[in-house]
């Protein structure tokens, strides 16, 4: 029996979703041909480079969404399916995010502790992150395009969340060491509520501690830019 993502895979191919690849005969067919041409200019704007598989049915998959999105001072929540009952989400961790430092204070509802802080900067794209204690930061690259650190977990290896398209920066990759992306976050504009999904394949969940530091990194690296969105509209 297919995975459910493996049956919305084949309803919604990598082109783009039924509606932006056929143009109906009715009063909605500009409209459509509209939206198509867009994504056809915004597949053009991809960046290249590693990218994610399209349907890896060994990925974890979680998913985040902000309670308020305008709202600088908002609650985040990151939650996966239950596996006896899948529409039964179970909170993994809860962010406190707001405008003062430190921007973000990471929760394990499990285990009712405090996990990370992070920590942005006005006048300048680092952030600095203390995980359990550890503190370290990541440094932008390419225009702020991409963000790279140091994993403690993965023995040292430089990792780098880097966007697929130059139009769309929050759909990003993780590359590891060698340049193969291990993890991916797909945005979610159109809901009631922002947030996403990120899929983190085997080497993102060797043990709880890489698992950890991938996803409070990648929370990091969303949340950044979704602030700098929120401050340009504001």
């Amino acid at each position: 029996m297919k995975s459910l993502f493996s049956r919305f895979i084949e309803q919604n191919p990598p082109g783009g979703f039924p509606s932006t690849q056929v143009a109906y005969q009715s009063s909605q067919g500009t409209a459509t041909a509209a939206r198509a041409e867009d994504q056809t200019h915004q597949d053009s704007q991809e960046i290249g480079g590693p990218d994610f598989p399209g349907s890896p049915s060994d990925a974890r998959k979680l998913h985040v969404q902000y309670d308020d999105y305008w709202n600088l001072h908002t609650t985040i929540h990151v939650t996966t399916a239950n596996n006896t009952n899948p529409n039964v989400p179970t909170e993994l961790y809860t962010i406190d995010a707001r405008h003062r430092k430190p921007q973000m204070r990471i929760r394990s509802p499990a285990q009712n502790i405090e996990v990370a802080t992070v920590v942005f900067h006005m006048l300048k794209t680092r952030i600095d992150v203390t995980l359990r204690g550890r503190q370290f930061s990541l440094e932008s690259a390419r225009l702020n395009m991409q963000y790279s650190y140091t994993s403690r977990a993965m023995g040292g290896e430089k990792l780098t969340w880097r966007p697929r398209k130059k139009l769309d920066p929050l759909n990003m990759v993780l590359l590891n060491g060698r340049g193969v992306a291990i993890a991916r976050f797909k945005p979610e504009y159109w809901g009631s509520k922002r947030g996403g999904l990120l899929e983190l394949l085997p080497e993102c969940w060797t043990t709880d501690d890489t698992m950890e530091e991938v996803l409070v990194v990648a929370l990091a690296v969303v949340h950044w830019r979704e602030t700098q969105r929120i401050t340009s509209a504001n």
